[in-house]
């Protein structure tokens, strides 16, 4: 019983601690994200999705296995360029590649230029192009994403198709961006435990809390959910559809075809 005395506070300060951060989004969620965003797609400007940057002609250094036992320098610090990988890159805290054919693993964060086939973290996973599934313990994401994104607290994706899921936020199209950026658009499925926000999505949001797309074509499920314009369908304890005088507040079901 002494024992049992003795684990119950240690145990909830560990919950409080491990919940800290989603109570942080949380707070971020209603306090400042959904005006954020909506200035931030209001003064975004539209571009067309561009096909990856293509790698026909370039000097390749092909290596089966890449092991990375240093720190963030392997991300480019080096004036050597980046080798590339069609088997397995394995770093102790980070590794990087150009081109990565395989998998990419590491304690703490594995990077590529383009990427096709798994990328996993403890910490996180990025690559400027990824085609297959991602994954971080704290964040994840790619500018072009054709597969699946997983992420503890944030998952992002700038353009492409696929699925960006995360127990914290999810973005994608640049929706939460520090600075005013082009308008971006994805299709898919956006999952998150708090709040998924979208400047431009084809297909269904997903959350607990709150849903916020600038233009939506597709379906919100959610506690709150927000669109600027588009059609679609929301559900949700309070929907909103449109802006300004177009603006149509319903709740539990609001649609707009």
């Amino acid at each position: 019983m002494k024992r049992l005395a003795l684990l119950i506070p240690v145990a909830v300060f560990a919950s409080g601690c491990c919940l800290l951060p989603y109570v942080f989004l949380t707070f971020f969620v209603f306090a400042a994200a959904p005006a954020w965003a909506e200035e931030t797609v209001t003064n975004a400007v539209p571009v067309s999705v561009d096909t990856p940057p293509s790698t026909a002609g370039a000097k390749h250094s092909w290596t089966p296995v890449l092991l990375q036992l240093g720190g963030w320098e392997d991300f480019g610090d080096s004036p050597e360029p980046l080798p590339d990988v069609y088997g397995f890159g394995l770093g102790m805290f980070s590794v990087a590649a150009h081109d990565a054919i395989g998998a990419e693993l590491a304690l703490g964060c594995p990077f590529a230029q383009q990427a096709w086939g798994v990328q996993a973290g403890f910490i996180g996973a990025g690559a400027v192009c990824m085609n297959g599934i991602q994954a971080g313990g704290v964040m994840a994401g790619a500018e072009r994403l054709d597969g699946v994104v997983l992420a503890g607290l944030f998952a992002f994706a700038e353009t492409g198709n696929g699925i960006v899921a995360s127990l914290g936020l999810t973005d994608t199209g640049k929706a939460i961006a520090l600075a005013n950026a082009p308008l971006e658009p994805f299709s898919g499925i956006q999952l998150a435990g708090i709040a998924n926000f979208a400047s431009d999505i084809t297909g269904v949001q997903l959350a607990t809390v709150f849903n916020f797309a600038g233009e939506l074509h597709g379906l919100q499920v959610g506690l709150f959910n927000r669109a600027l314009s588009g059609r679609g369908v929301q559900i949700g304890l309070m929907n909103i559809f449109g802006r300004d005088d177009d603006r149509m507040a319903l709740p539990f079901l609001n649609a707009r075809f």
